[in-house]
């Protein structure tokens, strides 16, 4: 029974160093057309890895069966202007009332 423990164990930590290893070899890298990954997981881990190393975020827009589309973190908000900004009292081709 301990042996059989102890197998599971060593068999788990390998696979981990193994699954370690292939996202630490792409961390380093910068993203690049044709880039292949085992599972979406890893897609995920390696974009915001990326991407707080170059100083952004990024978030899931859509997902679907083995597709997902991430984006940067701020794709899509708005900011809101203050109602003192000259810009919105800007008429173009009528008078203003």
């Amino acid at each position: 029974m301990v042996d059989l423990v102890s197998n599971d164990l060593e068999t788990t930590l390998e696979n981990s160093k193994s699954n370690e290893a292939k996202v630490e070899e792409h961390l380093d890298a910068c993203p690049t057309v044709g880039m292949e990954f085992d599972s979406l997981e890893d897609v995920k881990e390696f974009y915001t890895s990326f991407a707080k190393k170059e100083g952004f975020g990024v978030r899931i827009r859509s997902t679907k069966q083995n597709f997902c589309i991430l984006v940067c973190s701020n794709e899509g908000k708005h900011i809101a202007r203050s109602e003192n900004d000259e810009e919105s009292n800007v008429c173009i081709g009528k008078n203003k009332k």
